[in-house]
């Protein structure tokens, strides 16, 4: 089989039957780095020629657009993430929105301000937990501008 035969089969076959169960559960980080490290093993048939994250590039820019589950698991949770800060959603965004205001005390939009290290998570469930952590993937800084006249 093609390398692009061997993707299209992990990506539509493999990792498909996992996305309805990921949007909602939280799986353990070493049950994902297995099921990666088997989809990688797939392709490249036991032999490594290329590291695994080069792999995971589109074909334009030189990878064979192998899905990396890891990535993907952070989509599911920053679309949620969209949903309760613009709220527009099915209705169980309403109990999500309950269940993060109950950590310290705070609105479930400002709760994306905050770094989720400094709070106490022990009251939210894991979904939630990976949600707050998916949004603070991203770092936003504040530039200053100290360079006047520049």
């Amino acid at each position: 089989m093609s390398y692009r035969g061997e993707v299209l089969v992990a990506n539509t076959l493999v990792a498909s039957t996992l996305w309805h169960r990921l949007m909602a559960l939280t799986p353990p980080r070493n049950l994902v780095s297995s099921i990666q490290q088997e989809i990688v093993d797939f392709f490249w048939s036991g032999r490594h020629w290329v590291r695994a994250a080069a792999l995971y590039l589109p074909l334009a820019e030189g990878g064979q657009g192998l899905i990396s589950i890891q990535s993907k698991i952070a989509s599911f949770r920053l679309r949620t993430v969209s949903r309760l800060l613009y709220d527009c959603g099915p209705s169980w965004l309403n109990i999500g929105k309950l269940l993060l205001r109950s950590v310290g005390r705070f609105g479930h939009k400002q709760l994306f301000l905050l770094n989720p290290e400094e709070l106490d998570l022990s009251g939210l469930t894991p979904f939630y937990t990976s949600v707050l952590q998916a949004w603070h993937i991203f770092k936003f800084t504040r530039a200053t501008s100290e360079m006047v006249g520049v």
